[in-house]
């Protein structure tokens, strides 16, 4: 009679421990609640149907597990700094390796390298893989406060740079989900201490989080500057400013050079040759110098961006044109040609790569 009532006492207070597992797990899920010969048996309990078996077979084919290894294996050597995704498909192995090492017969094992196999799919194929967890058929959410933290930290803009955060947050996911795991399988206490270890590893993935050195800022784009000389033979007709259809041709061949940069100023300086007064070579240079402009404006060049200048025939660059205004002087005017030209010279910045 005292052994039976002890061990009844025993009994209960194993059943006490159970419950207490239980109930600080969370557990919204009714079907998980359900205890003794009233327990559902249904679909949405957890019980297998055509479609999962279709998908995960009957059992865990032999080698899989080491398969799945392999192919884990190839992508890190590939993309060494793939952290989030990585890790994620890493410790859905081991949580599969886990569960075949001790007999699991539910299904979890193929669940779990059905995860892996997601998740290293679409790395293969150069995909980024879902972020959210698709539902598993024997796996319970436990402890909804601790996903929502989860989805906080993946939110934090912080997160992106900072790899060891990125590893630690992702197999706390597939923690949490064993727990829910070992939850559905009515192993409370097993899931209560697996939920204690995500919740250290979720402290941890916020230390890391703090811990974390930004990345430096991307150096400055570098100042350009470039100077194009165009003719006034290839913009204009001989002492006329008014713009020819081959120089019209040459500023929209700038214009789009100039869209792909990011702006600073543009100065159009007109010049002219030495033939003439001053008084109308600088009014010649002007109105060539605003017809360049006028156009660039025209092509969808800013405005405020765009002056003029006009230097006359105050910088020539030509030497040794001696010839004879008088007796020589279309051969004069060809030998001054390089003098009668515009000059645009464009400031901006632009990428390193451009």
């Amino acid at each position: 009679m005292k052994r039976t009532l002890i061990s009844t006492a025993c009994a209960l207070a194993l059943c006490a421990t159970h419950a207490t597992a239980r109930d600080t797990l969370g557990i919204t899920d009714p079907t998980v609640l359900q205890r003794g010969f009233g327990a559902e048996q249904s679909f949405e309990a957890g019980a297998p149907d055509r479609v999962w078996f279709d998908k995960y077979g009957t059992s865990v084919p032999a080698g899989s597990i080491s398969a799945m290894q392999q192919r884990w294996d190839a992508l890190k050597a590939k993309y060494p700094d793939a952290a989030y995704f990585s890790a994620k498909a890493q410790c859905w192995i081991d949580a599969a390796r886990a569960e075949r090492a001790v007999r699991n017969q539910w299904g979890f094992v193929q669940e779990a390298l059905g995860e892996a196999d997601r998740l290293i799919s679409a790395m293969e194929g150069g995909r980024s893989p879902e972020l959210s967890n698709p539902p598993l058929r024997t796996v319970r959410q436990v402890r909804p406060d601790l996903w929502t933290k989860i989805q906080q930290l993946q939110q934090d803009p912080k997160m992106r740079d900072c790899l060891p955060a990125q590893r630690t947050l992702a197999c706390t996911e597939v923690v949490l989900s064993h727990a829910g795991h070992e939850a559905w399988s009515r192993l409370f206490s097993a899931a209560e201490k697996r939920v204690a270890t995500a919740e250290q590893m979720l402290q941890q993935a916020e230390q890391e989080l703090q811990s974390c050195t930004p990345p430096a800022p991307p150096p400055p784009s570098p100042i350009t500057s470039q100077k194009v000389k165009y003719q006034a033979e290839t913009l204009f007709d001989f002492d006329k400013s008014m713009l020819k259809p081959e120089g019209r041709a040459k500023l929209d061949d700038l214009a789009a050079k100039i869209k792909g940069i990011d702006l600073e100023v543009i100065v159009a300086t007109g010049h002219t040759d030495r033939i003439g007064t001053d008084k109308y070579n600088d009014g010649l240079s002007a109105r060539r110098a605003q017809a360049v402009k006028a156009y660039l404006v025209h092509r969808g060049i800013d405005a405020k961006r765009t002056y003029t200048e006009a230097k006359g025939k105050r910088n020539p660059v030509t030497t040794g044109c001696n010839q004879n205004l008088k007796t020589q002087r279309q051969a004069l005017i060809a030998c001054l040609a390089p003098d009668r030209r515009v000059e645009v010279e464009v400031v901006g910045t632009k990428s390193a790569s451009e």
